[in-house]
């Protein structure tokens, strides 16, 4: 995508997007609704026509080719089948657009409804499958033509947590065996993280950073990617003279490099948070005195609301201990120096 824009009268829906992605890798747009993401979808797709820049597949421009055209598979959240087809129907109607002969329509149409392993509802209507065999049937007609590229907007989105969870498993698996393209649409962090080569990391319209799953999340490069990926415990301050420093009376400094001077944010990932100094590590942990605002016992972990005396919140994971923190007891907290990630309020990061 070069320089793809897309507005709705006076909304920008996309803001000039330069972006590409890698034969045979698995990539995810994340963000909240209303971010760009879908709208981005449907401009590869050719449901949208960009109103600057070009879509391109290698070399060829099809920024002005109608969706049939573009031999791309999509899967959407509503799976979209037809009620009056069977599911072998469902699976071949692809191909009968794009006049494939009939003896060659069934063996593929069996093909790929081994691929997602439901032979044996072929005969069936939608209506007499479960919300995952009707998304793996979904799947099938995407893939059923063998397109260069798979596009798949919430496609989960319709599912139970346990269900989710199972067909996040099938999917991968599934790009794995094929090394098929795939662009992802979500707003599930933990879904992104746990499916794709690449985020693309979405907001009113901007994407914010693109990285692999650790990138995204252990470097995150602005506020927003922070506080929307995964739990962070962070604190407000200023960055002068190479050094980061606490407001209020929390006491914090951290030196940093590559960050404007001005006001900042210091970061952490639960992981890098502790209700203890780990042994051996303790001169690289600083303390910091916190109130418990809220807590949960979550089995393995504890989940903890803190607040610091510079009004900031945030929210970790701590292994459990003997007793759980109620609102508003004392809690020092240790973070860990040299993992923090130092956010300046206008992006920069070190």
């Amino acid at each position: 995508m070069r320089g793809v824009s897309k507005s709705y009268g006076t909304e920008v829906a996309v803001a000039p997007l330069d972006l590409t992605v890698e034969a045979g890798s698995f990539v995810s747009f994340l963000g909240p609704s209303g971010s760009g993401k879908t709208t981005t979808l449907k401009m590869i797709s050719g449901f949208e026509r960009p109103d600057e820049g070009a879509v391109l597949f290698g070399d060829r421009d099809i920024t002005s080719q109608p969706p049939e055209q573009r031999g791309v598979g999509v899967v959407f959240q509503n799976y979209s089948l037809f009620p009056h087809m069977s599911v072998a129907k469902n699976v071949e109607f692809p191909l009968r657009m794009r006049g494939v002969d009939r003896s060659d329509r069934s063996r593929r149409v069996r093909a790929a409804l081994e691929l997602v392993e439901l032979p044996h509802v072929a005969s069936r209507s939608p209506h007499e499958l479960s919300g995952g065999q009707q998304q793996r049937v979904a799947i099938a007609r995407a893939l059923v033509f063998d397109p260069a590229l798979l596009l798949m907007d919430e496609p989960l989105g319709a599912l139970d947590r346990r269900l989710r969870e199972t067909m996040q498993l099938e999917i991968k698996a599934l790009h794995e065996r094929l090394d098929v393209t795939i662009i992802y649409v979500t707003h599930d962090q933990e879904e992104a993280l746990a499916m794709s080569d690449q985020i693309v990391v979405f907001n009113q319209g901007r994407v914010e950073q693109v990285g692999t799953p650790q990138d995204v999340y252990d470097r995150p490069r602005s506020l927003f990617v922070a506080d929307f990926l995964g739990e962070s415990f962070s604190i407000s301050g200023q960055v002068t003279g190479g050094a980061f420093t606490a407001d209020g009376d929390v006491p914090l400094r951290l030196d940093v490099a590559d960050v404007e001077e001005g006001p900042a944010r210091s970061i952490w990932r639960s992981g890098s948070v502790s209700a203890a100094p780990r042994p051996g590590e303790r001169d690289s942990w600083a303390c910091v005195p916190t109130t418990v605002v809220a807590s949960a016992f979550a089995g393995d972990h504890l989940k903890l609301k803190l607040r610091v005396a510079s009004g900031d919140e945030g929210i970790v994971s701590v292994p459990p201990t003997s007793s759980v923190p109620i609102a508003g007891d004392a809690l020092d907290i240790y973070v860990d120096h040299a993992r923090a990630v130092v956010v300046s309020a206008s992006g920069g990061t070190a």
